[in-house]
């Protein structure tokens, strides 16, 4: 079901996964490595009493971002929430919440190695999701993998991203894959139209268990 875009924040809840598009130059080379739109992910971690905080790995590093600036970082406002199929549980919420809280401030990974102890924000999403309530959001792929599904590639691109070698055999998650994921439902989509600064504040969340972040 879509929802009118002035009642965004009306409708999300926490543990939902919210992805946009980044208008920078790398980040539209992940959206086109997978043919999506989706270059950027982060999950509604807490609300700080006027409005929500998103969990992301950004550069430089693991951190909360308020939702009316999160959403107005994606290129002409395009914005997905999805949202876990199954229940979420206030003690769910605290899983990911603590393992959160143990990535925060993590450096952020330019080359997208998932075996890196570095993060960056769709791994981050993988590792909280799983290590919290065991539950895997998006796929494991190699470079090999994730450049030749697509012919057109712009290889030279990546050839210089990574120094003159590509790493065909590192293993990476995309947004993509997560925004694609059985494990959720479309909550809302906008990936036409802009929803930029009309994100309401609300005094107080609309669920009284929910955690906050003063």
């Amino acid at each position: 079901m879509k929802y009118p875009i002035k009642n965004i924040a009306d409708q999300i809840k926490l543990g939902d996964i919210i992805f946009i598009a980044i208008p920078n130059y790398l980040y539209r080379k992940i959206a086109k490595i997978t043919n999506s739109w989706v270059s950027h992910v982060g999950w509604v971690h807490s609300h700080n009493g006027h409005e929500y905080l998103i969990a992301e790995s950004a550069v430089p590093f693991v951190r909360l971002t308020r939702l009316s600036k999160f959403v107005n970082r994606s290129d002409n406002g395009k914005i997905a929430i999805r949202r876990l199929i199954l229940p979420i549980t206030k003690r769910d919420i605290e899983k990911l919440t603590r393992e959160t809280n143990i990535k925060m401030g993590s450096p952020y990974h330019l080359w997208f190695n998932y075996q890196s102890s570095w993060q960056f924000c769709s791994k981050f999403i993988y590792d909280v999701y799983n290590n919290a309530l065991g539950i895997k959001i998006g796929h494991l792929q190699t470079f090999k993998s994730l450049l030749t599904q697509n012919p057109s590639q712009d290889l030279c691109f990546w050839r210089v991203w990574f120094c003159g070698f590509i790493p065909w055999d590192r293993k990476t998650i995309t947004p993509d894959s997560q925004y694609k994921s059985d494990r959720l439902e479309t909550i809302y989509e906008n990936n036409l139209f802009p929803v930029k600064n009309l994100i309401k504040d609300r005094a107080t969340p609309p669920d009284s268990d929910s955690i906050i972040n003063k």
